[in-house]
């Protein structure tokens, strides 16, 4: 009697496994047949995209859904996805379902050819099975752009260390930092920068060692730094100094950060990178418009710095030059606001002004938040001479 029972039991419950859908032998295949967008949109603009793909699966009892992705190609970032369901497919002859998905999309803030191409995926409750791509396709974002006519400037304020430390923020959690007047690539002075060996169970990297300097900069289009180094380490005789190298110079242009190491020269050699292409690949046409075409200012970041790595490594750098693109007529920078520039006691009238222009020689432009006119700042701080706003475009 309680085997027959046991034998019901086991039955009922063979029975309720039975009308489960079963993710076994699942076989399925995603073809994209058809992709609706505007090929014209405003900088801005929010639009669709459409998707027209046809799902084929053969002996599946899964519940099948599926997830489609609009891609921006050259950095390979998703800009939006979507879902949409397919269900089961409980035959074991499978079948063709027909499926229209649409994306929302919202366009960069920047005239230009825009890439994409549209992904899709199918997904069962354990993993995906199988997907397609279609595309790239390209969307014009606003009229083909004019092109621009550009001024550069020098934005970084005593890049050759002549006057010491001034305009420079130090940072260090180890080693020695100093201004040296026994070697520089030009003038009198340049940075030196020495890092010892680490501590016992100190991780390369943990500590640091070096300078930073930060500038406002409007209306920017393009960034390149260059600065002249020679480095040299103390290592015992079975290590190569050139594994040693632990100098970094790093450039952060708003929240995008691009770091360039360095090491190796035994006598001066240059550094020069064009920032403005080695960030480009990494963006979307929408970061990259909020940072290098963007009307507001933008934080822009230089470090020099030395990591431990092992050994007792030196480095000097002098000449430093970070140079900024703006549009024609731009100004090439803007600091923090300045009060009280010029002195009462020597019958010159106090001005509120906005950095605008620096040299390494500690003469500083402003630019009157008053008036239209550029003001030259002397060392002492002494008001020297007032310009024409268009005297210095």
């Amino acid at each position: 009697m309680i085997l027959k029972g046991l034998r019901v039991v086991l039955f009922a419950v063979a029975l309720l496994i039975s009308m489960i859908p079963a993710a076994h032998a699942v076989g399925c295949s995603l073809q994209i047949f058809a992709v609706d967008y505007p090929p014209i949109v405003e900088p801005g603009q929010s639009f669709q995209v459409t998707t027209q793909m046809n799902v084929t699966c053969s002996q599946s009892k899964a519940y099948i859904v599926g997830r489609l992705d609009v891609v921006e190609t050259a950095p390979n970032v998703i800009l939006s996805s979507t879902s949409f369901p397919i269900g089961y497919f409980a035959d074991l002859a499978g079948g063709t379902r027909n499926v229209t998905a649409v994306n929302k999309v919202v366009a960069p803030p920047l005239q230009a050819n825009w890439t994409l191409q549209v992904s899709a995926t199918l997904f069962t409750s354990v993993s995906a099975i199988g997907g397609s791509q279609k595309g790239p396709f390209t969307i014009m974002v606003g009229h083909a752009p004019l092109p621009e006519r550009l001024q550069t400037a020098s934005i970084l304020n005593n890049g050759d260390f002549e006057n010491g430390l001034d305009g420079w923020s130090v940072e260090k959690s180890y080693g020695y930092l100093t201004i040296t007047n026994k070697v520089a690539h030009s003038g009198s002075s340049a940075l030196k920068l020495q890092m010892p060996p680490r501590h016992f169970g100190t991780i390369d990297g943990a500590m640091v060692v070096g300078v930073s300097q930060t500038i406002s900069v409007a209306d920017l289009r393009s960034l390149r730094v260059r600065a002249w180094v020679m480095d040299g380490c103390y290592a015992p005789w079975y290590v190569s100094c050139s594994l040693l190298g632990s100098g970094r110079l790093r450039v952060q242009v708003g929240g995008f950060t691009e770091t360039y190491d360095f090491g190796g020269c035994s006598s001066w050699c240059q550094i020069d990178h064009n920032v403005t292409e080695d960030l480009k690949p990494r963006l979307t046409l929408a970061q990259y418009a909020s940072i290098l075409h963007s009307d507001r200012a933008v934080p822009v970041t230089i470090s020099l710095e030395l990591l431990n790595a092992g050994s007792y490594f030196v480095a000097h750098l002098d000449d430093v030059q970070v140079s900024a693109s703006v549009p024609l007529g731009s100004t090439p920078f803007l600091s923090q606001s300045f009060h009280g520039v010029g002195m009462s006691n020597q019958g010159v009238p106090e001005v509120n002004a906005n950095v605008v222009a620096a040299s390494s020689r500690g003469l500083l432009w402003f630019r009157s938040l008053s008036e239209e006119h550029i003001v030259k700042l002397m060392e002492n701080g002494f008001l020297a001479k007032q310009l024409p706003l268009e005297s210095f475009n």
